[in-house]
């Protein structure tokens, strides 16, 4: 699917807990941050190295991210 800035026509959304270390990360900062998503969504199969996803408030676009590491728990 392609990006349209802050659409809300996505398919499928997923919802999750991001921590990181600071209070804020500013736009064009970068920092490695741990998200949690709920269990009941079918996200594993999407999740692997390297795969980019969008971050959303809501159907505002606010930042994109590069999966690291995927730990299972």
């Amino acid at each position: 699917m392609e990006y349209l800035p802050n659409s809300d026509e996505f398919p499928t959304t997923y919802i999750g807990q991001i921590e990181f270390k600071k209070e804020r990360i500013y736009p064009g900062e970068y920092e490695n941050v741990k998200v949690m998503f709920l269990k009941h969504q079918n996200i594993e199969e999407l999740l692997e190295k390297g795969k980019i996803w969008w971050i959303h408030e809501g159907p505002r676009k606010i930042g994109e991210a590069e999966v690291l590491e995927v730990y299972d728990k």
